[in-house]
């Protein structure tokens, strides 16, 4: 009892000097981000007065874990989150939940008085009216603080069953989106081409998801887009010239076949605002599906977008199986996807006339369905080698070594962020500010010279601008710009992928560079459209000089008795990059007659 009376006296000393009041055994509540009530126990005197501690006691039942265990706090801290309440544990519940239940009614009326006498208050008086007027004050500050707690656990609770709910709702809005599917609600059959079913044993299925727009490669305004799924159509049934066969044949190579594409591999540039343009990309999202059999052909649409593939890889199936992803949330957003294609294969199976003669032969929900003989998953995605074609990015690389006399071919519309930063960067010279900046160089072919100083090599471009003059004859004619007349230099490296060595493309490496554009190896990776201009331009250009080289075979043919195609192209070949500064027929035709023509006789006596 006198440690009791000794710690009220240090505690009154210690709270007088802070202002607060209260006692040994007080409640105290903590008003913060989280709502405690503890029981004051005791004070550590330490030789500072105020660097004291106070010894507190968990009462609240919130968690059995930390209830009754014992804290300590500073009477900084309590100064700054602690109440304390005058009243039992049972009292401070109450009036909490006096609050919650009438939170607009006061928990005391204020004093009223008719008397108009002047009331005198000595300092006594005063002391025990700001003393009272604390503690109601800390009072309903403790109370409020449990109200709010008492409150927060309930909408915890709530939360956890709205969770609940909204995971019945989720799984409920699954299974009607599931039986849409199945019944077909929504979907639209286009028949393409009409003719005699071939009822082929098996449905060859294919994996990989592929893309209108890289399948058509045509880069013309930003490629194919939604606009363009009728034009899709007319182009499924023509003839490709270098495959000789039709686009669908080559797409769906098996007599009954099903295979699913998107509009857009990336999205397309419509509008500078991006939510406008997130807007309009948004239709190019959508999966189509082909079906074949024999010589009919069909598109389908249904409202389900294909993210990935139509079914699983084998490494899926195996980790699905075993149920090791990291993400076990994932896992089962993976798997339903999946289980909703083969919910679509399912009912095209099972509903769809062209495929009619397979009805229950077929379950894609059997155990069994890797090995049912009626179906055969045709895994592309995972076996994408199409014989020993390249690469865009291998052929360039391999096609590409800078010297210095030696010709490239430059293309301007290969992506590379902000070309006006870009053409700062390259162009050897200094410029004012941006307006100066000239655009990128034109598309062509350019000598590659190396500088000296700085050991790097560079193009000379004419850039297709107008600069600003202050020449007399310009200014008196009240013009104050014209066309630039000097080539500035033009920084290249190897790595660019807007170069490509134009000396070192051979009549073998136009045949890879077109069986490349048609066959597009590795085509779904790295915005792989935007690379079809530089291909077709560069093999077109380099065509038309074979076929002026062509001419000029038969004109040596016609003054060189028994001369061969193979040698006469040789002999070409040899006065085009004889000399460091390599060089075409066109820029001086009659020297290079004589020169081939002197080349062939000498090594013909040899």
């Amino acid at each position: 009892m006198d440690l009791e009376k000794r710690n009220n006296k240090v505690l009154k000393i210690l709270f007088e000097k802070f202002d607060f009041i209260g006692e040994i055994g007080d409640l105290v509540v903590r008003n913060g981000h989280y709502t405690y009530v503890y029981e004051l126990l005791n004070i550590k005197k330490r030789k500072k007065l105020e660097d004291s501690v106070l010894v507190l006691k968990r009462l609240d039942n919130d968690d059995e874990d930390e209830k009754g265990k014992n804290e300590t706090i500073t009477i900084q801290e309590f100064n700054r989150e602690y109440v304390i309440f005058k009243g039992t544990y049972e009292e401070l519940i109450q009036e909490a939940k006096d609050i919650l239940a009438s939170p607009d009614t006061p928990l005391e009326k204020p004093p009223t008085s008719n008397s108009t006498d002047v009331i005198q208050f000595n300092v006594a008086t005063l002391n025990i009216t700001k003393k009272d007027t604390e503690t109601k004050r800390n009072r309903l500050a403790a109370s409020i603080a449990t109200a709010n707690q008492m409150m927060e656990s309930k909408l915890s609770e709530l939360r956890k069953v709205r969770d609940v709910m909204e995971k019945q709702i989720s799984h409920i809005n699954k299974l009607l989106y599931t039986l849409e599917l199945y019944q077909g609600i929504g979907e639209e059959t286009v028949t393409l081409k009409t003719g005699k079913r071939v009822d082929d044993p098996q449905i060859s299925i294919l994996q990989q998801i592929m893309f209108m727009d890289v399948e058509v490669g045509d880069p013309t305004n930003g490629g194919w887009d939604i606009k363009n799924i009728e034009d899709f159509d007319k182009w499924l049934l023509k003839k490709d010239k270098y495959f000789k066969m039709k686009n669908y044949e080559r797409l769906l190579p098996f007599p009954c076949c099903i295979a699913a594409f998107r509009i857009r591999h990336s999205d397309k540039d419509y509008d500078p605002n991006p939510f406008i343009n997130a807007l309009m990309n948004g239709h190019n999202d959508y999966t189509y599906f082909l079906f074949r059999n024999g010589g009919m052909l069909q598109r389908y649409w249904i409202n389900k977008n294909i993210r990935a593939r139509l079914f699983p890889k084998m490494d899926e199936f195996e980790k699905l199986a075993k149920d090791i992803f990291w993400d076990n949330e994932k896992a089962a957003n993976l798997q339903f996807a999946y289980k909703l294609n083969f919910i679509i294969l399912q009912s095209v199976v099972e509903r769809l006339e062209i495929f009619s003669y397979m009805e229950n032969k077929i379950q894609f929900f059997s155990p069994t369905i890797l090995q049912n003989k009626y179906v055969n998953f045709v895994r592309n995605e995972e076996n994408l080698i199409e014989g020993n074609t390249l690469s865009w990015s291998d052929f360039r690389d391999a096609n590409t070594k800078l010297k210095e006399g030696e010709r490239v071919y430059f293309i301007n519309n290969v992506q590379r962020g902000d070309n006006k930063y870009y053409a700062r960067e390259r162009y050897m010279q200094y410029f004012v500010n941006e307006f100066s900046i000239p655009p990128l160089p034109d598309d062509g072919i350019y000598t590659v010279y190396k500088d000296k100083d700085e050991n790097f090599f560079h193009i000379k471009a004419l850039p297709s601008d107008e600069i600003y003059t202050t020449r007399r004859e310009y200014r008196y004619s009240g013009v104050y710009q014209r066309a630039r007349k000097k080539r500035l230099r033009f920084k290249i490296e190897d790595h660019d992928r807007f170069i490509i060595s134009y000396d070192r493309l051979y009549h073998h490496d136009l045949e890879t560079l077109n069986k490349m554009m048609h066959e597009r190896k590795n085509r779904y990776y790295n915005n792989y459209l935007t690379h079809i201009p530089f291909m077709k331009n560069l093999y077109d250009i380099r065509m038309k000089e074979i076929e002026y080289d062509g001419h000029f075979v038969k004109l040596l043919q016609g003054q060189i008795d028994d001369l061969s195609t193979k040698d006469a192209e040789d002999a070409i070949l040899w006065w085009k990059i004889k000399n460091k500064w390599k060089r075409d027929l066109k820029e001086d035709e009659p020297k290079a007659l004589r020169m081939i023509k002197s080349y062939l006789i000498r090594n013909a006596k040899l």
